[in-house]
Formats: C-alpha cells, sequence, structure tokens
C-alpha cells in the first residue's frame, strides 16, 4: 500500500499519501468469473467522519464549512473526465449527414470518421446534449440498445456522436500532431480507427511505455496513451452488462451521468431524514439527508467512472473512487462472505465455525448455571424449618 504511505512493519501509516492522513484500511480481494483478481479498498481518512458530522449541524457556516472542506478533498482524489477541451470535441464532416455510427461504435471500440488534416472539412460546431429523459432512457436494460449511446447531436452537420465517437476525433486531432513531430510510437504503428485489440495492446503497454516517456518526453503522447488506457479501463459500455440489472431493469451505476460544469456535493433535503448516529463522546445523533458528491463532467465524460487520477495516470487500471457513505463499510466487509470457489470462503468459513462454538459454549455455560442456581432455589425451599438444634443448646 505504498500509494497511502502505509507501514506493515509499524502498522501505521509513516508518510502522506494520495489518499492524505489515513488511520486504517481494510482490504479485500475477489475472485471474478473470469478468474481475475481485484480489490475493495477501505480507508478510514483522518477527519473526514467529522466533516460528514458537521453537514448536518445546525449551523448554517459550519454546514457550508463542512461541504467547502469535502469539495476540496474530492477534487483532488476523484476524477470523472477525459480533460477534453472544446477545440477537441471538433469532427470531420461526412460525405452523408445521415450516416449513422451505430455499428463502428458498437462495443466502445474507439473510432474517428477520417483524417482532420484539411481544415475545410471540419465542422468546429460543439455537439449539443441530447434531453435528460433520452439520457434516463439509455440507463434502461432495453432503452440502452434502442439508443446505443448516442449522447450529442451537432446542430451544423447533423451528425450523431456517443462518447467513444468523440473521444476517438479526439485522439485522431492529437496523432496528427505527434506524426508530425519526432515521435516514434504511434507514427507508423497505429491506424484508425482503434480496434478493440489494438486498445487492449495499448491499455496493456501503459505503465512501461510510460516509463519510456519519462526519457522522451512527449505530452501529446502521452495525452493520448492516458486517455485511450482510461476509456479501456474505466469507460461504462453504454449497451451495460448483466451486472448492472441485478436489482432493477434501471443500470445500478446510473450511467450515463448528466454533465456538470464543477465539481460540487448535491443533499436532497426534499428527502426522508435518516438518523446519522455518533458514535464516540457524548455528542448527539444528527438527522440526515441522501447526498452525492460527483466531479466535473463534460460531454465525452457521461460513461466514465469516477477515479482516482494519480492511480489512474501512473498504473492505468480500472479503479472506482466513492466516499461519504458508512454502508461502505458493512460493503467491503461482506465481500469476505463472497467466493466463487471454495477455498476462497474456507478462512472466512474457518473463523465463523470457530465464533459460532466458542458462543455456543458460553451459552451451554450460562445454561448450566442457570440450572444450578434453580436448584438451590428448589433444595432450600423443599427443606422443612427444624429448630430443634437450637432450642436444645
Amino acid at each position: 500500500m505504498d500509494g497511502i504511505g502505509w507501514d506493515f512493519t509499524l502498522g501505521r501509516q509513516t508518510k502522506l499519501g494520495i489518499f492524505g492522513e489515513v488511520l486504517g484500511f481494510g482490504d479485500t480481494t475477489e475472485e471474478q468469473a473470469k478468474k481475475t483478481l481485484h480489490s475493495h479498498v477501505l480507508l478510514f481518512v483522518a477527519g473526514f467522519d467529522r466533516l460528514i458530522s458537521m453537514l448536518w449541524s445546525g449551523t448554517k457556516d459550519l454546514r457550508k464549512k463542512a461541504e467547502q472542506e469535502l469539495v476540496e478533498y474530492l477534487k483532488k482524489t476523484m476524477s470523472s473526465s477525459y480533460g477534453l477541451f472544446e477545440e477537441d470535441y471538433m469532427h470531420p464532416l461526412q460525405e452523408s449527414s445521415s450516416k449513422k455510427f451505430d455499428d463502428i461504435n458498437r462495443g466502445n471500440i474507439i473510432t474517428s470518421i477520417s483524417k482532420q488534416n484539411d481544415s475545410d472539412h471540419v465542422c468546429r460546431i460543439l455537439p449539443i446534449v441530447v434531453p435528460d429523459q433520452t439520457l434516463r432512457n439509455m440507463r434502461h436494460k432495453k432503452g440502452s440498445h434502442i439508443l446505443k449511446g448516442t449522447i450529442a447531436r451537432c446542430e451544423g452537420c447533423k451528425q450523431q456522436f456517443t462518447t467513444s465517437t468523440l473521444i476517438g476525433n479526439a485522439i485522431d486531432k492529437w496523432n496528427n500532431l505527434v506524426q508530425d513531430s519526432d515521435s516514434y510510437f504511434l507514427k507508423s504503428d497505429v491506424q484508425f480507427p482503434l480496434s478493440k485489440e489494438k486498445i487492449d495492446t495499448i491499455a496493456i503497454r501503459f505503465p512501461y511505455d510510460m516509463e519510456s516517456l519519462l526519457r522522451e518526453p512527449n505530452s501529446t503522447l502521452e495525452k493520448i496513451l492516458k486517455t485511450i488506457t482510461l476509456f479501456r479501463f474505466n469507460e461504462h459500455d453504454y449497451n451495460h452488462r448483466k451486472g448492472c440489472f441485478k436489482k432493477s431493469d434501471e443500470c445500478r451505476f446510473s450511467y450515463p451521468r448528466a454533465i456538470k460544469e464543477d465539481f460540487g456535493m448535491t443533499i436532497n433535503f426534499e428527502s426522508e431524514p435518516t438518523t446519522w448516529y455518533t458514535s464516540y463522546g457524548k455528542n448527539k445523533n444528527h438527522l440526515c439527508h441522501a447526498f452525492t458528491m460527483e466531479p466535473r463532467r463534460h460531454l465525452a465524460d457521461m460513461f466514465l467512472n469516477t477515479n482516482n487520477p494519480v492511480v489512474s495516470n501512473i498504473f492505468g487500471f480500472n479503479n472506482n473512487v466513492a466516499m461519504g457513505n458508512r454502508n461502505c463499510i458493512f460493503y467491503v466487509t461482506l465481500y469476505t462472505t463472497k467466493g466463487t470457489q471454495n477455498e476462497e470462503q474456507f478462512p472466512f468459513l474457518k473463523h465463523c465455525t470457530a465464533i459460532a462454538k466458542r458462543i455456543r459454549k458460553l451459552r451451554e455455560n450460562r445454561n448450566l448455571l442457570l440450572q444450578e442456581i434453580r436448584n438451590d432455589e428448589n433444595s432450600e425451599n423443599s427443606i422443612d424449618p427444624n429448630f430443634s438444634v437450637g432450642l436444645v443448646r
């Protein structure tokens, strides 16, 4: 756990990591159906729980300051953006304005339509996002297959776009800049549209290629590699997966998400309040409401998982960050009971069996003691009073 500055020998944090001061952590490694491993890590960040409690203070100024502190922490630890600028959304004109992107974008394959060297064949009008209800329909099991991830439309050239198309056009634009330089990586090797196999190759090579860029820096090439890797490992497929619909016919991860111009917190004061229990000191409990913490999102970011930018930039792999809910403690802890193989569950079951035996032993001892007390009481009640000895003496 070098990323959080944790020393396993001392059992504590010895230096500040990417999540600040960490008091403790829990890690559960899960084996997925494809035999790949991933971890669910629970971090106890110093002062975080107190800030959450301050959100429900009776003092307005205190609530505001707590919200500002949480948002500042959010900016440093969470990201949901590819970092595209307005000029990155310019797109090549099509020969036919009625041409659709359904086939070339299926399966989240990054695509671009044509080279953007010729400015006369490029549309510079910023695409407009589809209505909110259309985005909501994309979360539905059936609606997602009908709408096929089309999240924006250009009013100028009438083209429709998915997030993969927008990202592909931006990468194609950056790639043209790289080819004009002395770069060796993408100059002759990569051709557009990028195939799924090429995306996989670039994403897997990411840590090694980033090391090469330390010796021969190239900011544009670095941006290309980071964007492709981020897309490969953290983009939520607009077709969704079977696991998205475990609880209902709507994606339980709520993708696509709406555009958000800046980092922020939304508290739903109209929701039914629940009790936020104070587990330390003699402070009183608070009534709290449902809230969400959302990073900045632009047009191309609607299907992007919320990730930690430092982890994504260094390792490249999938990571998802959530904060602010004590239920996460139970969520991560209960993953120790989940397993696809017997040997995974054995340590948990072994401890459960030991605890169950100890509880049974305690209960047996308690029942035995109660039975002895009852027997003593019954024996005392059954003895007839006899004062003969006392009278004789």
